[in-house]
């Protein structure tokens, strides 16, 4: 199968072992086992240049998948730098109990659930009303969203 890359501009041959369809809110992709690298990766399907056979049946399986079988909570609570009562607005507007929403995301989908739900991990607002969220686990987050591009 034919794909490109940004990291590779020539079109390279690729043996994938397809798992899963995956729609972001921008693209899909499809989960799939790398003959190339030796691991399971996210390709996007607009990148694939044609198919150039079906090798049959694959040895990996989505079952030795560990990212896509372990699940994570992103748990999101209002800034703390909100007075009590815009913390209450903000709990309320998010559907949160006990101040904290959690919302469970399988490990390889964790950078898209980031980008979904617009949190830029690596900044801060000056302004808490305008943060309005925080990641509560912010750390455990960012070692899977990191992970997904190899950092």
């Amino acid at each position: 199968m034919g794909y490109v890359s940004l990291t590779s501009p020539d079109e390279e041959s690729r043996i994938i072992a397809p798992n899963t369809l995956v729609c972001t809110p921008l693209r899909w992709h499809v989960r799939a086992y790398c003959e190339k690298n030796r691991e399971y990766r996210d390709f996007v399907l607009s990148r694939f240049r044609g198919i150039n056979g079906i090798e049959g049946d694959a040895d990996m399986t989505i079952h030795q998948d560990e990212r896509w079988n372990t699940k994570i909570d992103i748990v999101l609570m209002p800034d703390s730098r909100l007075s009590d009562y815009q913390k209450a607005i903000i709990a309320e507007d998010y559907n949160m109990t006990d101040g904290k929403r959690v919302v469970p995301v399988r490990s390889a989908l964790v950078p898209y659930a980031v980008q979904a739900l617009n949190l830029d991990l690596a900044k801060k607002e000056a302004r808490p009303e305008a943060q309005q969220i925080m990641v509560a686990n912010l750390d455990e987050v960012i070692r899977h969203t990191f992970y997904a591009y190899g950092k």
